[in-house]
């Protein structure tokens, strides 16, 4: 066992988690001074994870009880009331080479809470300890139940069921549905589980959705004593069914804006003494803030770069239609141009 001053240079076995591996994992962590970086090497192999020191934002100790693990009978560290305690670190970091990037954060659980405890005291006179917060019992596992600090046992979100409920009323407020989840929650065993129904209203469309959905996802945790760490991947799955649910609706207003700015449905619009410069000029016009506003109608925080294919969280159904989008109004504007010209070699009369 890993132990003393070397123990941040030496691999120590933990169980991985982040983002990008929702799946605990097997890996070794240690703190390689040449690069001044935390290194996570994977037991099944592939890249390693690697943590700048200066990148790091906060390191906090937290201890979660599993109680799948204490009915199946999966080893983990017992306290003396009997229940599985798992010792982990949470670790929030942006990488200072990615300026637009996101937060990232990673947990990895230790086999041992003296081990745990010795690596973040040490892992603080190399961080600093103002980027170390004190120990928190409050933290899901990827299987189970979370411990709050007086003691309670939260509850977790087992199972998510979307429901087709567009049209239909909510029956508390009358308003119109996008669609209803079914939120199966417990604590891991089955005489404790139950199934709410979260109802999302038609009127978040993809451009507000990120505020709606987080708040929805907060009051559902507060309301039915979930644990608080669940609000985050509630509210991104929300995010996502939104989007997608609001795609066709969405698709087929911008499709009708393709049809009003072709010149030639504007020409038979424009009075006759506009001149067909103008209303070329207005079409165009139109179609190149149609271009700019398209992100934003399809609920995306922004335009991937020019020649960068668009960021997969958005999913690929939502990648093909911006694509297909931004090219229909290229085509139009091609065909605007072509239209004004054919006009004009048309003789009058």
């Amino acid at each position: 066992m890993v132990q003393g001053k070397d123990i941040l240079e030496e691999p120590v076995k933990v169980q991985f988690r982040s983002a990008k591996k929702l799946a605990e994992v097997q890996a070794h962590v240690k703190y390689d001074k040449s690069t001044e970086s935390l290194v996570f090497s994977f037991v099944a192999g592939g890249n390693d994870e690697t943590v700048p020191k200066d990148a790091i934002e906060v390191i906090q100790p937290r201890n979660h009880r599993d109680p799948r693990k204490e009915t199946s009978g999966l080893l983990s560290p017992v306290n003396a009331e009997g229940h599985c305690i798992d010792f982990s670190v949470f670790c929030k970091f942006t990488r200072k080479d990615q300026p637009n990037a996101r937060p990232s954060q990673i947990n990895f659980t230790f086999e041992d809470e003296v081990i745990r405890n010795t690596w973040v005291a040490q892992i603080a006179s190399v961080v600093g300890p103002d980027r170390v917060k004190p120990l928190m019992g409050d933290s899901p596992t990827a299987a189970g139940g979370a411990v709050g600090s007086s003691g309670q046992l939260y509850k977790q979100i087992l199972n998510l069921k979307l429901n087709t409920s567009r049209g239909q009323k909510d029956p508390a407020t009358g308003e119109s549905l996008l669609f209803s989840v079914g939120v199966k929650i417990g604590r891991g065993t089955g005489e404790q589980q139950e199934t709410h129904e979260l109802r999302i209203p038609s009127s978040i469309k993809p451009e507000n959705k990120g505020k709606k959905c987080k708040e929805l996802a907060n009051a559902f945790v507060n309301e039915n004593g979930v644990s608080p760490a669940e609000s985050v991947p509630l509210y991104r799955y929300l995010r996502t069914v939104v989007q997608r649910e609001s795609l066709p609706e969405v698709v087929d207003s911008i499709v009708k804006d393709l049809r009003e700015f072709a010149f030639a449905e504007k020409r038979s619009k424009a009075p006759p003494q506009e001149s067909d410069d103008d209303v070329l000029e207005s079409c165009n016009a139109d179609l190149d803030a149609l271009r700019t506003a398209l992100p934003i109608k399809l609920g995306l925080s922004k335009a991937p770069p020019s020649g960068k294919a668009m960021d997969s969280s958005h999913g690929p159904a939502v990648a093909l239609v911006y694509e297909a989008l931004r090219e229909s109004i290229d085509k139009q504007k091609a065909i605007n141009n072509a239209s004004i010209k054919i006009r004009r070699a048309q003789p009058e009369g």
